[in-house]
């Protein structure tokens, strides 16, 4: 990995974020388990960006009351990070009836003896191309919203340099969350 390869953008920031709402929809399940290395690392990683590009979108307190004396362009602010967080949370639940199967062969031999795997494999297969659409359509929203909240910081790009001069790392793909 050589530094000048890596540059971060608003995608970058986009993905950060919704790697770490998905961890914490996951904690709200596993939270008598540590964070994972990569669950730190992953979060770091977004408060990082959210530095670098001049924003919050992950605060400690997401439900915070609107203070509607305070200006109108606050007032858009606080809705579209609502809006944002709303739509975030959306994507994020799209999911097809195989999302939980780490391996499915006893329930794919179940199906095929009992007639109904060809109908099933093209009915998940629609659902699948569904989903897929669903999720492309979700991060267009995204990137819109996100584009608005940054306003003239949107197309700013940082370096891995910049990371580190915050003592912030990109998270490596070599991490692995575990399995247990």
């Amino acid at each position: 990995m050589t530094t000048s390869a890596n540059v971060f953008g608003r995608q970058t920031l986009l993905d950060a974020y919704l790697d770490v709402q998905r961890d914490q929809l996951t904690r709200r399940f596993t939270s008598e388990r540590p964070e994972t290395e990569h669950q730190v690392a992953r979060r770091a990683f977004l408060t990082g960006l959210e530095h670098l590009f001049g924003i919050t979108l992950n605060p400690q307190d997401p439900d915070g009351q609107v203070v509607i004396g305070e200006g109108r362009e606050h007032l858009e602010r606080r809705v579209l990070m609502m809006f944002f967080r709303s739509t975030a949370n959306s994507y994020l639940s799209i999911r097809t009836p195989w999302s939980n199967y780490l391996e499915a062969s006893l329930l794919y031999k179940v199906m095929d003896e009992a007639g109904l795997w060809d109908t099933v494999r093209e009915t998940s297969d629609d659902i699948r191309k569904s989903s897929e659409e669903l999720k492309k359509q979700h991060r267009v929203l995204l990137n819109l919203i996100l584009s608005r909240l940054l306003g003239d910081r949107a197309a700013n790009t940082f370096t891995e340099a910049d990371l580190a001069a915050i003592g912030v790392s990109v998270p490596g793909s070599d991490l692995e969350d575990d399995w247990q």
